[in-house]
Formats: C-alpha cells, structure tokens, sequence
C-alpha cells in the first residue's frame, strides 16, 4: 500500500487537525492516470489516458481499455479487471511494486 497526501474531490489536499492528511493514495493515483492527457506531466510525458477523449474516439472501448492497461501497468499495478459503462469507469488494480 502506497502512503501519499490525499486530495478532496476537488482536487485540493486533505487537511485535518491543521495537518496534511495522509493515507493509501493507490485510488488517486490511478484517478490521476485516467483523466490526465500525455504531456500534462512534464517529466513523464507519455504518462496520461485521456479516458474522455478515448472514449470518443472511433475506437472507443476498445482503444481506451488498451490504453489504460497500459497506464497503469508502467506505473505499477497489476490490472486484473476494468469495467466500462457509458462515460464512467471501475478499475480494480493493486500496485505491484
């Protein structure tokens, strides 16, 4: 289990008792893989899914569960379901190293 600083659901960090909250950040993480785009993070430039866009894409399902595979194999999770159900999306994956 990965220990990170954990985000709101806008986004912002948790505080608590005047402190940054931390705990298991393995969902946010792979959150974060889904809606980033490639290029978003400037020292990892191929790192993003773009869910959204790959979804609309001609290839749909069938190019984003691809590419999300991906994703989040070369960060470190060992994919064993995704499910795909109009515009959302359940990832069952644990980190691996």
């Amino acid at each position: 289990m990965v220990q990170d600083f954990l985000l709101d659901e806008n986004g912002d960090l948790r505080i608590a008792n005047g402190d940054f909250v931390i705990g298991d950040s393995e969902n946010q993480e792979i959150e974060a893989l889904l809606v980033s785009m490639k290029g978003e993070f400037k020292e990892f430039p191929s790192v993003g899914a773009d869910f959204q866009k790959l979804l609309k894409s001609r290839s749909g399902q069938t190019a984003a569960l691809k590419e999300i595979k991906l994703q989040l194999r070369n960060d470190g999770f060992d994919v064993s379901n995704i499910e795909i159900d109009n515009e959302s999306i359940e990832v069952n994956a644990t980190r691996t190293t």
